[in-house]
């Protein structure tokens, strides 16, 4: 458009007034000033918007930064502590096994002791039978044959019975069995005593290593929930990192290209700027040569002038 009037100008000048071509160069001059100003106007608010969505970009970009830094924090000490509490399970499965050993050793051990204790206490039981059997037997022999009283001692334990034989009389016998009777008697009673107690410390031994069975299976199922739990939070920490990763990743992208685009934007406006304004510096120029020569046009000396002029806007 404004080469065209430059064309109008140049053939205008041969053949109109001077006032004629002033009107044109002012007309020219505030189309040139308007067109400056709405430009700059558009280029406020495009700066403004750039100003905006650069601000925007920047704060997002720093709170993807910090969610970054603190989720890698969370996530590297929730890892340290699932990795400590997996250490805790593998301990309380070493130690429920040394529990476990124990218990069985204990059980072997007692069942061991009872079949001793079985054996020794079958073996007094039947002395004891057989020696009150024995004084039955004399009892009921004693003006019987001395045949008849061997017989009768034949129940009596082996362990016993060389003991009888330093006194082959009835009443010396019937003493001897009754003093032996006595003896396992009481035998059998200790056997069955110790027997109790050892039961009674089995038992209370067994309680203890259950008890203590019971508390680390109690402590192995709450540390195995708690790796499950740790794990599960360091899988959403995954996720969220990686989430926050590509957030992070995309805006610094976008900041790049807004950048670019609003550096671009600037140039552009710069470039417009410095035409428009060699532009109103040769508009100027053409005024002031028109109006210092306005007296040698109307004397008929302005064509020399009137080239000037558009010798100025070519």
């Amino acid at each position: 458009m404004r080469l065209s009037l430059f064309a109008v100008i140049s053939a205008v000048c041969a053949v109109t007034p001077v006032e004629k071509v002033l009107e044109m160069l002012t007309k020219l001059q505030t189309e040139v000033q308007e067109e400056g100003e709405a430009e700059t106007k558009e280029y406020d608010q495009v700066s403004a918007d750039c100003e905006t969505m650069q601000a925007e970009k920047r704060a997002s970009i720093e709170k993807a930064e910090t969610i970054v830094d603190n989720l890698s924090g969370e996530l590297a000490a929730t890892k340290t502590e699932r990795d400590g509490k997996k250490d805790d399970v593998e301990d309380n499965l070493s130690d429920i096994q040394v529990v476990e050993e124990d218990i069985a050793g204990e059980k072997k051990s007692f069942e061991e002791a009872r079949a001793e204790y079985q054996t020794q206490h079958e073996e007094v039981s039947n002395g004891v039978t057989g020696i009150a059997r024995a004084i039955r037997e004399v009892k009921r022999h004693q003006d019987g044959s001395l045949l008849s009283v061997k017989q009768a001692l034949a129940s009596v334990p082996h362990s016993a019975q060389a003991l009888l034989q330093t006194d082959s009389s009835s009443a010396g016998l019937l003493k001897m069995l009754n003093s032996l009777k006595d003896k396992f008697t009481a035998s059998k009673n200790d056997l069955e005593k110790e027997h109790l107690k050892s039961k009674h410390a089995h038992e209370s031994t067994m309680q203890g290593y259950q008890g203590e069975l019971d508390a680390l299976q109690t402590t192995l199922a709450d540390n195995r929930k708690q790796v499950n739990s740790l794990t599960n939070t360091a899988s959403q920490m995954d996720h969220e990192l990686t989430r926050a990763n590509t957030t992070l990743v995309d805006d610094t992208d976008v900041l790049q290209k807004l950048n670019e685009t609003c550096e671009s934007k600037q140039d552009e406006y710069n470039q417009a700027t410095e035409v428009r304004t060699k532009e109103m510096e040769a508009i100027g120029k053409a005024l002031e040569v028109m109006k210092g020569d306005v007296a040698a046009v109307q004397t008929g000396a302005g064509a020399p002038a009137v080239r000037k002029v558009v010798s100025l806007l070519q």
